[in-house]
């Protein structure tokens, strides 16, 4: 785990926000224009894992190409010291599965609102042959605006990339049978 303060590259590590099972999240704070952002790095058991290593760098690079509004962007992928890390925009919000645990379940009409930004831009990722492979409500954010933004394309899938270690992954309640 990284430290408050601490740098990568031309940015600061201001807290923990998220750990996953595969990467954890950061806050951070650009040194050149002070904006926030949101720094992902594999987590250290999977140092020295090439498979692994090459889907974390997958999602960066694969991310970059995506400008959609319901997208979370990509700034950069880089590497210090051998750790590698994503720079993305920092969504300011709840994830729909907070929402969901705070406020309860939708009314139909707020629930299609809120997804069909989502299915918009699955779509659009969809049409560039970039698949998340791991739609969750965890994964969907909520901005302070309530607009919502896929985020985690950490079990990313691009026509013709192999599965990491050859066999699909994502979160097995949401997965198809």
């Amino acid at each position: 785990m990284l430290q408050r303060r601490s740098r990568l590259g031309k940015y600061e590590v201001m807290q923990l926000l998220s750990e996953g099972g595969m990467s954890f999240v950061y806050k951070g704070r650009s040194l050149d224009d002070g904006s926030a952002v949101a720094l992902k790095l594999p987590h250290p058991r999977l140092n020295g894992k090439q498979g692994a290593m090459r889907q974390f760098f997958e999602e960066g690079r694969t991310l970059v190409h995506l400008h959609h509004p319901n997208i979370v962007s990509v700034r950069s992928v880089g590497q210090q010291d051998g750790v590698p890390y994503i720079v993305m925009e920092y969504v300011d919000g709840l994830t729909l599965t907070d929402e969901i645990k705070g406020h309860g379940l939708f009314a139909a009409q707020d629930a299609c609102r809120l997804l069909r930004p989502v299915a918009n831009a699955l779509d659009y990722s969809h049409s560039r042959k970039i698949f998340h492979c791991d739609v969750k409500p965890g994964n969907i954010k909520l901005t302070r605006n309530r607009l919502p933004v896929l985020v985690d394309f950490g079990i990313v899938q691009s026509a013709g990339i192999p599965w990491y270690e050859g066999k699909p992954r994502g979160s097995a309640w949401y997965m198809s049978p």
